[in-house]
């Protein structure tokens, strides 16, 4: 079993059952369109203004480049509450830059392909998973958003292959980056 896959039924049992064992894709429905202006960031607008502004902030853009790049896009709501929720905005991405480059500085060590063999109710299984991020100090992962309970049993599932298998030279430690907090396994 890819860890990748087992991580998809955690997340959503059903619609894993339903895609994957009936072949049943129930579509989203779409989203109404907006009939009032934003004042503040809502979570889609972060996420696209992240994406776009943290490849540049952790090249090592400084504060003017990224605000005006931020300012070419669609992302930030008009008028002075939206700049300065920009301002509060760029500042936290400043914050997650920093950690990122700190904790991504050292070197990575050679991809590692984690597995481990479980029996459930006597079935053998296996689980496997690649591992090319890792570092001497462990496996770093980051995510510009709330760390939410998707991303704390993602990290704990890595961090458990990877203290089944570890690879010589890296710690057993997991960590993740989100945008309010660190999570360390």
């Amino acid at each position: 079993v890819p860890l990748a896959r087992l991580l998809q039924f955690l997340r959503n049992p059903c619609r894993f059952l339903l895609r994957h064992r009936l072949g049943v894709v129930l579509p989203r429905a779409d989203e109404p369109l907006q009939d009032d202006e934003p004042f503040l960031f809502d979570v889609p607008r972060r996420s696209a203004l992240a994406a776009r502004l943290l490849p540049a902030m952790l090249d090592g853009a400084d504060l003017d480049a990224t605000r005006n790049l931020a300012l070419a896009g669609t992302e930030v709501p008009a008028g002075a509450f939206g700049l300065d929720a920009l301002e509060r905005e760029l500042a936290s991405l400043q914050r997650f830059a920093q950690q990122a480059r700190e904790v991504t500085a050292a070197p990575l060590l050679g991809p590692h392909a984690a597995a481990l063999a479980l029996e459930v109710d006597g079935l053998e299984l296996r689980l496997h998973g690649p591992m090319a991020d890792l570092r001497a100090a462990g496996l770093v992962r980051a995510r510009y958003d709330d760390l939410r309970a998707t991303d704390v049993l993602e990290a704990w599932l890595h961090h458990l292959l990877l203290c089944a298998d570890p690879p010589p030279g890296a710690s057993a430690q997991t960590r993740w980056l989100a945008r309010d907090q660190t999570l360390v396994l």
